[in-house]
């Protein structure tokens, strides 16, 4: 890759020096407190300051009032990386990301007073070897001290200017020294770093970038269209391919699917805006960027304005009015309109679909792919405790808690009257077939023995939309706690029927998906593909790694399927008061600086 930067104004550098607090002490539970002021004199409300032990890696982080307070205890003394974050709610006059001078903390109470100096809005074009825009290159910041702001929330317009995502203008406020990174699509946790711009005034830089096309993304809006099949939109996305290069073989890929469920009590517009974010930055993305694969996000009604059904309920099968009828079928539309959309993609897309989904999208997911596993290569489906039972009645081989009042499984309890309501008998053998994952955290429990009433249980589902019966039914095979007996149930129901499928519980996970979750789905993800369509193609970034809260680097020198790669780019920085630089560098051994987005995380939230 190479880089060049016209810079059109003045710069300013930032020192790097400690302040000190009180006399050294090993000490843990440190009372900390302050006041963060603004030079431009701006309301702080919502932003963060984030505090990041140097040595452990120790983290805090808290939301300053709208005076710049703030209080909150440090787990053990030492020196801290110091940043303000100001990613969630722009503010103007208040910089994205800036470090400030690291702090020592050793006593039980200290008190810290910073000013965070006035950001000027500056703009950022990339543009090709030909001074061509580059557009939808996702870029993103990290401050001097090396914290990086949160992923995803810039890209390049059409013209090549970065813009916040839902911005109605190209621009970005900084303060002081930051570095300018892309976060590559096909390694959404790493980033390249493209130069550092030092800001004291508006200005505007420049970079070049030689291939582009290995770190753009697309994705788009593809609004309701009845006549195709579908009343709802989709978002569709298609990461870079770059490394599969090789004319002779065939890709096949499938779609990555996942849901973005819109409740009674959320407009449209929200919906769509929660479901740019999650394909644009959510394990959906992440997991097609792995996959090389394409991602849709169906934007579905959990229920309607009237509440008459839920999700895919058996209410919902017998809907035959505009615009909710069967939206199963919908959402199968979705998918045959994306692929004539993507017909000219250097693949082919694959009849079978990989599903994800979490808690109410996680039950979507189980319903869909009992309705249609024909159509599914793999599921993962997180949250829930109990599992839609994959017979029509509770033979003896079935395990429940306790003798139930009935044994004729309907819908969604199990499949009995599937055939009346779809026209279509459940296909079991199928439905064996599909690759599934389904976890829960440990801490999703809750204990409905300590309420007052059944009904307070926090995951003490009703199913109102038909019958006590059934939601009786329910209890009497899965019981009441979402764990250790509706997990746990579930397990050894699938077991008893053969399906193909692992339960994870995750310790110290609550109803949440954490990191080590999301690995864990992603690991099953790229499993189940590599089973059914073949290796993955190799990435092609890889290099040194480094912690977003530390300058120190670490090698990491093998790509996510282990391979190492080889490559060869010219890098070139120019600009008044910089001279000309130049160099070769490997994107293998000698490598390209590579940053880990591993934010900075508040690890007592």
């Amino acid at each position: 890759m190479r880089v060049s930067r016209r810079h059109f104004c003045s710069t300013v550098a930032i020192g790097s020096s400690a302040t000190l607090l009180g006399t050294a002490s090993a000490q843990t539970d440190i009372s900390v407190t302050g006041t963060v002021q603004s030079a431009a004199g701006a309301d702080l409300s919502g932003v963060e300051l984030r505090f990041s032990h140097e040595n452990t890696g120790a983290r805090r982080t808290v939301t300053l009032s709208s005076d710049g307070g703030f209080d909150l205890s440090l787990p053990e003394a030492g020196t801290y990386r110091t940043t303000l974050s100001n990613t969630e709610n722009p503010t103007d006059g208040v910089p994205l990301i800036y470090s400030f001078e690291s702090v020592v903390v050793d006593s039980t109470t200290n008190t810290v007073d910073l000013t965070v100096p006035r950001a000027d809005e500056i703009q950022i074009r990339c543009v090709d070897s030909e001074s061509s825009p580059v557009a939808r290159l996702p870029v993103n910041f990290r401050a001097a001290n090396g914290t990086g702001a949160s992923p995803g929330l810039f890209t390049t317009t059409e013209q090549g200017y970065v813009s916040r995502f839902g911005a109605d203008r190209p621009g970005v406020e900084l303060a002081g020294e930051t570095q300018v990174e892309v976060q590559p699509p096909a390694n959404p946790e790493t980033s390249i770093e493209l130069g550092t711009v030092s800001v004291s005034q508006s200005d505007e830089f420049e970079f070049t970038i030689t291939n582009p096309e290995r770190y753009t993304y697309s994705f788009q809006l593809i609004e309701g269209n009845p006549d195709a099949g579908f009343h709802f939109p989709y978002f569709i996305y298609t990461p870079p391919l770059a490394a599969d290069a090789n004319d002779d073989t065939t890709l096949t890929r499938p779609f990555v699917v996942g849901f973005r469920l819109k409740d009674v009590d959320t407009t449209w517009e929200q919906n769509v805006a929660e479901g740019r974010d999650f394909i644009r930055s959510g394990r959906v993305r992440t997991i097609a960027d792995e996959l090389r694969a394409p991602a849709l996000v169906a934007l579905l009604p959990t229920n309607p304005p009237d509440e008459s059904f839920e999700l895919l309920d058996h209410n919902a099968l017998q809907v035959t009015e505009p615009p909710y009828e069967r939206l199963d079928r919908q959402l199968l539309s979705m998918i045959s309109d994306a692929r004539e959309r993507l017909a000219d993609e250097p693949y082919e897309i694959a009849t079978k679909i990989h599903l994800l989904g979490f808690s109410d999208a996680g039950r979507m997911v189980d319903q869909f792919t009992m309705l249609h596993p024909d159509r599914v290569n793999a599921a993962s489906s997180g949250g829930n405790g109990f599992a839609t039972i994959p017979q029509d009645r509770l033979t003896e081989d079935i395990p429940r808690r306790r003798p139930p009042t009935m044994e004729t499984l309907r819908w969604p309890v199990g499949t009995a009257d599937l055939e009346r309501l779809t026209g279509e008998a459940f296909d079991s053998e199928s439905w064996v077939d599909v690759d599934q994952f389904r976890y829960i955290g440990a801490e999703d429990q809750g204990d409905p023995e300590d309420l007052e009433h059944p009904s307070d249980y926090t995951h003490a589902k009703s199913y109102r939309h038909f019958g006590d019966s059934r939601q009786q039914l329910l209890l009497d095979i899965f019981g009441w706690k979402q764990v250790d007996e509706r997990f746990e149930t579930s397990r050894e129901i699938f077991d008893t029927v053969g399906a193909t499928a692992d339960f994870t519980v995750y310790d110290g996970v609550g109803h949440s998906v954490p990191d080590t979750v999301r690995r864990g789905v992603l690991d099953f993800h790229r499993r189940s593909m590599r089973d059914e369509y073949g290796p993955i193609p190799d990435t092609e970034t890889q290099g040194d790694a480094r912690d977003s809260s530390s300058a120190e680097t670490r090698s990491d020198s093998v790509d996510s399927s282990g391979n190492d790669t080889q490559d060869e780019e010219a890098v070139s920085v120019t600009g008044p008061g910089f001279g000309l630089l130049s160099g070769v560098v490997g994107v293998a051994g000698a490598g390209y600086l590579l940053r880990s987005w591993l934010l900075e995380q508040d690890s007592d939230s």
